[in-house]
Formats: structure tokens, C-alpha cells, sequence
């Protein structure tokens, strides 16, 4: 513990009396800042119930900050963690822009504002198995990828739940995927 010798020796004789003091880094961390020095120097000189107080409320003050660094601390390193997780998440589920293992080009063209997504398809396989899909697989992949709407707006639309739209768009793109998957 850094204690100013010269300046404080009743501090440093009162550190030395109480060993615990030395394992709580709390407390080491209080002591090593000059001005709680001083107002500890000041109760073992003076130990009035005024200076008493002045100890105990800056502990509690030095305390409540290390509390709340470490909860800054833990909230910004939770927070980075969920980030990650919500962005790997995020990359993984748009599935037509990954590329698939083993397939060097696109099978979907850019998609115009007013184009339909079937005559967006130039992969054979994907465009017969995208007319097996439902009219509401069909509508729903039209508006998400042709329209750039999110899966909340077009739940609205339809007014249906955004799990079941959600639903209906991974059944659709499943089906797109086994069929570029086995025609390659």
C-alpha cells in the first residue's frame, strides 16, 4: 500500500495494526488516494463523531463508484457478447446471399423493384421447385426480397403473426436451398 510515511504516520501504523486491511483490494484501493489519507489521518488524531462520519461516507462513496465501474464493466462485456451473438445470428439468416459450398456463382440475379422473383431465378433446379411453392411461400419471399420488406411489415400485411410469416419464409427457403443443393 502506497502510504505517504512522512506525511501520514499514524495512517501507516494504523494499516500495519489491521493486517486485513492489506488483503481487501477494496480498502488498499481507498487508502491510496491522498485525500482519504487525510481524512483518516484526521480521525485517529481527532476521532470525533464529525470525523468518523467523514470517513465512513468517503468509503461509501469510493464503494458505490467501484460498484458501479463493475457494473459498467459487466454490462458493457454482456453487451458484447450479445452484440456478437445477434450479429452471427444475423449473418447466418439471410441464406440466399451466403453462398453455398462448392457453387462459385449467384442463381439469383438483382432483383428489381417491380420484378417478380421467379423471373429473378436463372437456376433451373431452384425456378421449378420456386413454382411448387405455396401462393403464400411465393408472396412472402416476393415481398421480402423483391420489396425489401421485414418479416414484421409483411406479418402486417397479412395480417397474421410475425412467427408465422417468419415461418412460412424459412419453409420457402429451405425448399429453394435443398433444390440448388441437389442440382449442384
Amino acid at each position: 500500500m502506497n502510504v505517504n510515511k512522512n506525511r501520514y504516520p499514524e495512517v501507516k501504523s494504523f494499516i500495519e495494526r489491521n493486517a486485513c486491511i492489506k488483503n481487501n483490494k477494496i480498502v488498499t484501493s481507498f487508502f491510496q488516494e491522498a485525500e482519504n489519507q487525510e481524512i483518516l489521518n484526521n480521525y485517529l488524531k481527532y476521532p470525533t463523531a464529525y470525523n468518523k462520519n467523514l470517513v465512513d461516507r468517503a468509503y461509501r462513496l469510493h464503494h458505490a463508484k467501484i460498484r458501479i465501474i463493475a457494473y459498467l464493466s459487466s454490462l458493457i462485456r454482456f453487451s458484447t457478447i450479445d452484440l456478437m451473438r445477434r450479429y452471427r445470428k444475423h449473418k447466418q439468416r439471410f441464406i440466399l446471399s451466403q453462398p453455398i459450398e462448392n457453387v462459385h456463382h449467384s442463381y439469383l440475379l438483382n432483383v428489381e423493384e417491380n420484378l417478380n422473383l421467379s423471373q429473378s431465378i436463372s437456376n433451373y433446379a431452384v425456378y421449378k421447385k420456386y413454382k411448387t411453392l405455396t401462393v403464400k411461400q411465393k408472396k412472402v419471399l416476393n415481398l421480402k426480397y423483391c420489396k425489401n420488406m421485414n418479416i414484421t411489415e409483411i406479418a402486417e400485411l397479412f395480417n397474421e403473426s410475425s412467427q408465422n410469416i417468419s415461418k412460412i419464409h424459412k419453409t420457402g427457403i429451405k425448399k429453394l436451398q435443398k433444390a440448388l443443393r441437389d442440382n449442384s
